[in-house]
């Protein structure tokens, strides 16, 4: 049985036999507080930061243009249904489930595997004079980096593989102006 491990700030998620919990990250590896010390061998999760969030659309652009010398107030509503899923992109040595735990942990943010996108919700805008408004409805999406760590019994990194996730966290709009 092979047992993975999180590493996060303050805190950090293992998956051992299926199972996640979570754990102080210095009771999942101390790699320099004895050199002799027993670790768990295997692959480890290690987020290094995170880049600017992206959005994933379903269906099409909403657009009205104000003709008007006055700001005009427009509704747009969903009409497509659908789902959007994470993006990985590097190692795959650990299932993405217990990456996505490590992710909520350290920065507090639900993200998941995928997120329900429904029929029916509204956002109402402003749209300014001779100008068009638009709006997406989808979900947006974390965008975390790190790296896929293979940690040996005596607390050593033998191998090392970057990876990037873009995982939804909050379904809605994002609008603008043209």
């Amino acid at each position: 049985m092979k047992a993975m491990a999180l590493t996060a700030v303050g805190a950090a998620v293992a998956l051992v036999a299926g199972v996640v919990t979570a754990a102080p990250a210095q009771a999942v590896r101390e790699s320099s507080a004895h050199p002799e010390a027993a670790c768990s061998a295997g692959w480890y999760w290690r987020a290094t930061g995170r880049g600017a969030d992206t959005f994933g659309r379903v269906g099409s652009t909403h657009s009205d243009y104000n003709g008007t010398n006055s700001n005009a107030s427009v509704e747009f509503t969903s009409s497509t249904s659908g789902t959007v899923g994470s993006t990985v992109s590097g190692s795959t040595e650990i299932a993405l489930s217990v990456e996505l735990a490590s992710i909520r942990s350290q920065y507090g943010i639900s993200v998941s595997v995928s997120k329900a996108v429904t029929i029916g919700n509204s956002i109402r805008i402003t749209v300014p004079p001779h100008k068009t408004g638009n709006g997406d409805y989808g979900a947006w999406k974390a965008y975390v980096k790190g790296y896929e760590d293979f940690t040996n019994s005596r607390c050593t990194v033998t191998r090392s593989q970057a990876k990037k996730i873009y995982s939804p966290y909050k379904v809605g709009w994002k609008t603008w102006i043209d």
